[in-house]
C-alpha cells in the first residue's frame, strides 16, 4: 500500500481517541478480530477506516450513544493509488452515562465524574469512602476497590461493620476487588476490562474507589501516577457511567505532587472543594 492509499485512514492513536479507549484496547480488539484494520508499511502498522470504527462503536458494551451513530452507507470503494480516500472528517461520539447522577453526603455527582479526595489521617481516609461504597452497593451500582493491603483492610472492615453481608456482595459481583498492576498502562487495561464486564452483567452505574498510594507501594513514582491519572481522565473516566473517587494520603505526597493531583481531577472543582479536603 502506498502513502497515498494510507492518507484517508486513522492510525491507532486516532482510533483510540475516536472510540475513547486506550491503545492497548485497540490492539486487543484487532488481535481478536473484533475490530477490522489494515496493515501498512514494512512495520505492518495498524490503520482504520472510519466506517469500521463507527460500526464497532455501536456494538461496544455500555454505549448509550450507539443509537446516535447513523447506519453506514454503501461500502467504500477499494483503496488504490489512483483514487486515494479523503481525509476523515470525524468527531468523537461519547458513550454517555447510562444513569444521570448519584447523591453522596448531600452532593449530587454526575456519572462520568473523576474526583479526588485528599486526607491526612486514617479517619479521613474512610470519611467519604465509606458512604461512597456503602451507598453504591445499596443502590445497585457495581463498586470497584483498588488499594494497598492496609488501606483495603481498613476500608473493608469499616464497610462490613456499616453494611454487613460483605462476603455476599463480593461473591455476587456487587463489590469487585481489583488487583494492583505493575504499570499505569496495565492498570488502564484492567479497569476498562472490569467496567465492560460489569456493564455486560447488567449494571447501569459503576463506582470506582482507588487509594492511590498503591502506586508508590508497587515501586512506581508520582510521575507515573500522574501520567496514569491524565490518561484515565482522557480515555476512560468520562466514557463510562462511572463515578471515580481517587484518595490521596497527604502524608505520603509532597505539596507539588498534590497540586498536580488536583489538576488531574478538574471535575472536583465543580463541587465544594472543602468537602474533599479531609483531616
Amino acid at each position: 500500500m502506498s502513502a497515498d492509499d494510507d492518507a484517508g485512514l486513522l492510525d491507532i492513536h486516532e482510533a483510540a481517541r475516536f472510540l475513547r479507549v486506550s491503545e492497548v484496547s485497540i490492539r486487543r480488539y484487532t488481535n481478536s478480530g473484533e475490530l477490522p484494520c489494515l496493515r501498512v508499511g514494512g512495520r505492518r502498522q495498524r490503520r482504520f477506516r472510519r466506517v469500521d470504527l463507527e460500526r464497532f462503536l455501536g456494538m461496544m458494551p455500555g454505549n448509550a450513544a450507539a443509537a446516535e451513530v447513523p447506519a453506514p452507507g454503501p461500502a467504500p470503494a477499494p483503496l488504490s493509488a489512483s483514487a486515494p480516500q479523503p481525509q476523515p472528517q470525524w468527531k468523537m461520539v461519547p458513550r454517555g452515562p447510562a444513569r444521570g447522577s448519584l447523591t453522596l453526603e448531600g452532593l449530587e455527582i454526575a456519572y462520568g465524574s473523576h474526583l479526588c479526595q485528599l486526607y491526612e489521617s486514617e479517619r479521613g481516609r474512610i470519611q467519604m469512602a465509606l458512604p461512597f461504597l456503602a451507598d453504591g452497593l445499596a443502590e445497585g451500582d457495581a463498586c470497584f476497590l483498588v488499594a494497598s493491603e492496609p488501606s483495603r483492610a481498613q476500608l473493608m472492615a469499616a464497610l462490613d461493620e456499616a453494611r454487613g453481608g460483605l462476603a455476599e456482595d463480593i461473591s455476587c459481583g456487587r463489590l469487585r476487588l481489583l488487583e494492583r498492576a505493575t504499570s499505569g498502562t496495565e492498570m488502564l487495561d484492567r479497569l476498562e476490562r472490569a467496567f465492560s464486564a460489569a456493564l455486560s452483567d447488567g449494571y447501569r452505574g459503576l463506582r470506582l474507589l482507588g487509594d492511590m498510594a498503591w502506586f508508590l507501594d508497587v515501586g512506581m513514582d508520582s510521575d507515573e501516577l500522574m501520567d496514569f491519572e491524565l490518561r484515565y481522565d482522557r480515555l476512560i473516566g468520562h466514557s463510562y457511567p462511572v463515578v471515580s473517587l481517587c484518595l490521596y494520603d497527604a502524608r505520603r505526597f509532597s505539596g507539588v505532587e498534590l497540586l498536580h493531583t488536583l489538576k488531574c481531577h478538574s471535575d472536583t472543582f465543580s463541587l465544594p472543594l472543602n468537602r474533599f479536603l479531609l483531616r
